[in-house]
């Protein structure tokens, strides 16, 4: 869009995208410092095929549908109005900024806590945390990929509710400044005895609040339209069988839930792939409700919804998160030259890293 590719040349550079498109494996997601190249290698194959594209570089437009393509190799069942609405709709405009780093289901659990205020560790009897099938899920799966290990990589814990809710409690912040391997070193005795009194409990109306928000975008009847129950199921299975979805999926036995989910709220029955409406109203929900009983003077309690850098944050949008961000940790000389697109801005950024 920024290089005002033509239609052909747009084509191309999705051709050009995907005919070499990489997959990460789990083991590589979940704990080392490989996961740190989960977005950003995507992203630069696409901005090299867009400028391959701009220079007339062409590539095999028959790749989707191809017997030897990219739908045949990468799914079990394609979901081809996935792609639809290119060129009218942009999924960019969803884009959220994390405040902490941590998978983006930890972010409303902290945002919570950090609306509690302060608490004594010594005054906390237990910690409830309620949350959608998917953040429980995610925990699941990361806590098998630190089994056996005195202190998780500072990628694993970025996945771990428990542990990033003992971090925020014992530090009032979770930033790299204590998601890093000295400073958990330091801290994991105390981190491990507070992780031990949290418990994450799975609440079906706050999965229903996520299906809701995000099938606005991606709605369940477009998906069943095109491939049926039948489609979905083998997707599922083949997922399972396989172990190589960076996913969280459900277990099969919860799709009956999910389905009655659906039906109740509308779901199944309504709306279109990337909606410009639902686009421009997207609201990114990952909701968690933090109880807290003391020890002493009762019980805290919290619940949010929206987190802060959120797509749809009125308060918090991603644009603000993003500034506060970069001026914190790459200095305020850095705004200006993004916004004036500075020809040496990548340099000055490597530099400040170095």
């Amino acid at each position: 869009k920024l290089l005002g590719l033509s239609r052909n040349q747009m084509a191309n550079a999705l051709a050009i995208s995907l005919w070499n498109a990489n997959r990460p494996t789990v083991p590589g997601f979940m704990a080392p410092d490989t996961k740190l190249f989960t977005a950003s290698d995507p992203i630069e194959a696409g901005i090299r095929a867009a400028y391959l594209a701009a220079a007339n570089v062409t590539g095999p437009l028959d790749l989707l549908d191809h017997s030897q393509g990219f739908f045949s190799v990468f799914t079990y069942t394609p979901i081809k109005k996935m792609i639809s609405r290119l060129g009218e709709s942009w999924a960019t405009k969803t884009l959220s900024v994390k405040s902490y780093p941590g998978c983006a289901y930890i972010d409303t659990v902290i945002d919570a806590l950090a609306e509690i205020g302060p608490i004594d560790p010594d005054d906390i009897d237990n910690i409830e945390i309620r949350a959608s099938l998917l953040t429980c899920e995610m925990n699941e799966l990361s806590i098998k990929y630190r089994t056996g290990q005195d202190i998780p990589t500072p990628i694993n814990v970025t996945f771990s509710v428990e542990l990033n809710v003992a971090i925020m409690i014992l530090a009032g912040e979770l930033s790299p400044r204590q998601v890093n391997s000295s400073w958990l070193e330091q801290n994991m005795t105390q981190i491990k005895n507070i992780a031990g009194k949290v418990s994450l409990k799975h609440d079906w109306s706050l999965t229903n609040s996520v299906m809701k928000a995000f099938s606005k975008l991606v709605p369940p009847s477009q998906i069943f339209s095109g491939n049926g129950i039948k489609g979905i199921l083998r997707t599922l299975d083949g997922n399972r069988r396989s172990g190589s979805s960076l996913i969280a999926l459900p277990d099969l036995k919860t799709l009956p839930s999910l389905l009655k989910i659906m039906k109740r709220s509308h779901l199944i029955s309504s709306g279109e792939f990337w909606d410009p409406e639902s686009i421009e109203n997207f609201a990114m929900e990952f909701p968690a409700v933090v109880n807290i009983k003391l020890k002493t003077n009762g019980s805290l309690s919290h619940r949010v919804d929206n987190p802060s850098g959120g797509a749809g944050n009125k308060i918090l949008p991603p644009s603000k998160v993003a500034l506060t961000k970069a001026t914190e940790w790459l200095g305020p000389d850095v705004i200006p030259a993004i916004e004036n697109n500075d020809p040496n801005l990548w340099n000055q950024v490597a530099g400040m890293i170095s």
